[in-house]
């Protein structure tokens, strides 16, 4: 543990990601970490490339703009996974063996945190921890049925609440069933994710009044996210209701989704799949976006695991939002102020909450406009400052 008086000077940001890459996370990490840099801090970032990419450059691409100076990218170039593995997992063992009690170490995946802990305890060193829970991964696995997965699971989540420093969580109910999981020592601090806010600067034209209202959708496309219901949900709207789907990850859920509306001519006639964007190019994607809607299913991760990015780019934009009432959006998003929330995330009730806003168009335009004044609040920079403010703290 870092001893009292000694001031965080480094961290660095425990996750190899790929770039370029269709997820989020990995949005996410680039995001923070530049932040984190802005803050003053030298921070580490390690991501896989292709042998001959400019590093920089390629975050830079992710970004929308070049990495601040005091982000320090290790690739790892090494073409077969495992191989980029074990390269990655020296740079980090180098890292801790030969930094000061001035660096710190901030993980979000499980299996790497591990690792990261070991190493700790292996070379004695005094650097910092602190974890980062984006879901209750032994829930998700008891939830899919795999009791023996689950046990194993929540044994290592254990030991993470147990042995870091500090704990971060990136909603509200996730934070709550991580206490009465673990009852961890340590404090939990909800840390959401962000936006940059900037990027959205009069993005959104929205029209209630139009022949043809465009509903977006704009994420990832797993199922436990509930992008079919905005299929089944057509079903129930005017027939001047259309929706544009944007991601295009996982692949094959993107197949079987565009398969099944090409079975439908209703919904041949009624939907666009846009498929994968890069992340500079969502705000020019979502300025055709009269309606936003934000789906969600029963799975805890939708439920209560999630901070998603696609709820603060779609509050940055202004136009008004249709969301399920889950605990993850509705401990953000407030009905009929910051968003129309439906009764239930079913395909009738997200229907009916769409409906709300093509009967009082005024009121629907006046949420979005306050969404985007709550935007404001969910930047890159205050989620650095949140965390920078932990690593600041005598432990």
């Amino acid at each position: 543990m870092t001893s009292v008086g000694t001031r965080i000077e480094e961290v660095a940001l425990v996750q190899l990601f790929t770039l370029p890459s269709p997820q989020a996370h990995a949005i996410q990490i680039a995001q923070t970490g530049d932040a984190l840099a802005r803050a003053g801090l030298r921070v580490h970032l390690f991501f896989r490339i292709a042998r001959g990419d400019d590093p920089r450059a390629r975050l830079g691409a992710a970004l929308g703009r070049a990495p601040h100076a005091n982000v320090v990218v290790h690739a790892v170039r090494a073409g077969h996974k495992g191989i980029a593995g074990l390269v990655y997992r020296c740079q980090l063992a180098k890292l801790l063996a030969t930094g000061s009690a001035r660096v710190a170490f901030y993980a979000r995946q499980r299996r790497q945190a591990l690792f990261v802990l070991g190493l700790r305890k292996r070379f004695g060193r005094a650097a910092r921890f602190l974890y980062e829970f984006h879901n209750l991964e032994h829930v998700v696995a008891r939830d899919a049925g795999d009791e023996a997965r689950a046990v194993k699971v929540r044994a290592e989540e254990a030991r993470l609440a147990r042995e870091a420093d500090q704990l971060t969580a990136i909603c509200e109910p996730l934070a709550e069933d991580l206490r009465i999981a673990f009852a961890p020592k340590a404090p939990i601090t909800i840390v959401p994710d962000g936006v940059d806010f900037e990027r959205f600067d009069g993005v959104a034209h929205p029209d209630l009044g139009r022949e043809a209202i465009t509903l977006c959708y704009a994420g990832s496309l797993f199922p436990h996210k509930g992008v079919e219901s905005l299929l089944d949900m057509l079903a129930h709207l005017p027939e001047r209701v259309r929706l544009r789907l944007i991601g295009g990850h996982p692949a094959q859920e993107l197949e079987r989704l565009t398969a099944r509306a090409e079975r439908d001519p209703d919904l041949r006639a009624r939907v666009e799949f846009v498929g994968h964007v890069g992340a500079a190019d969502v705000p020019r994607e979502l300025a055709r976006a009269d309606l936003i809607v934000l789906p969600a299913s029963r799975d805890a991760r939708s439920e209560r695991y999630t901070s998603p990015l696609k709820l603060f780019e779609a509050m940055a934009t202004g136009a008004p939002i249709v969301a399920a009432p889950v605990a993850t959006l509705a401990s953000v998003l407030t009905d009929g102020e910051t968003a129309l929330l439906a009764a239930s995330a079913e395909p009738r009730d997200l229907a009916a909450a769409v409906q709300r806003a093509l009967d009082a168009p005024a009121h629907a335009l006046a949420v979005g406009r306050a969404a985007r004044d709550a935007a404001a609040a969910y930047s890159w920079d205050r989620r650095a400052a949140l965390i920078a403010g932990l690593l600041a703290k005598n432990m």
